[in-house]
């Protein structure tokens, strides 16, 4: 698609790096809160098939967070080398003397790093560092929490952010809040659900003990 104002290659080339980016940041949110975010029954199901396991994966995904977060609000420049971030989108419309949609872009910007402030905290101190004083003292100040909500209005200002750019030059949106995995989370919990069920089964020898290791999955 062409766009409806000028934009370089390079501005192209990093909106399309960021765009991917912050689809793939919606897609793992999307999955950890279908998880963990349905209500208790659900927890309890992932509590009795593989609660350290979920834990880990949980774990996982709040650090991907973390470091996503922070980088696509790092700098545009560090030192000697440039960031694909969003504020080096920014400098690049700047210098391509789209003003308009630069200044509006760096207004939501300004808020987007507000609110990504206790990510990049938490980043720094634990996620990509090891921070000494946070790793051993005793009367290190706490890590700020980074809460459900914290995530979800963090995203609805990053697709603000995408999609006036969208809007600007393609006279488009993009739902990142509405992308799916194929054979996602649905498909995980269905299999669980058919798990647990055949494991009551078992138990009311309405099937006989062990028949799964007959399968043909048996000795997987």
């Amino acid at each position: 698609m062409e766009p409806k104002h000028p934009l370089s290659g390079e501005a192209t080339s990093v909106f399309k790096r960021l765009s991917d980016e912050i689809a793939n940041l919606h897609l793992y949110w999307r999955i950890d809160q279908r998880l963990f975010g349905s209500g208790t029954k659900r927890v309890k199901l992932l509590n009795k098939t593989g609660p350290f396991l979920f834990r880990v994966f949980q774990d996982m995904v709040y650090d991907y967070v973390t470091l996503t977060l922070s980088r696509l609000t790092d700098p545009g420049r560090q030192g000697k080398y440039d960031n694909c971030s969003l504020e080096y989108l920014v400098k690049l419309l700047n210098e391509e003397k789209a003003i308009q949609i630069a200044n509006d872009l760096r207004m939501i910007l300004d808020e987007l790093e507000q609110m990504c402030k206790p990510f990049r905290v938490r980043r720094d101190k634990v996620v990509a560092h090891n921070d000494l004083i946070t790793a051993i003292a005793k009367d290190a100040k706490p890590l700020p929490a980074i809460l459900v909500r914290d995530v979800d209005t963090a995203l609805a200002e990053l697709r603000r952010f995408m999609n006036a750019f969208n809007l600007y030059f393609f006279d488009s949106q993009t739902m990142y809040e509405d992308i799916i995995a194929p054979e996602g989370e649905a498909n995980l919990i269905m299999n669980l659900k058919m798990a647990m069920t055949y494991k009551e089964m078992e138990k009311s020898c309405e099937i006989k003990p062990g028949r799964w290791r007959e399968g043909e999955y048996g000795d997987a």
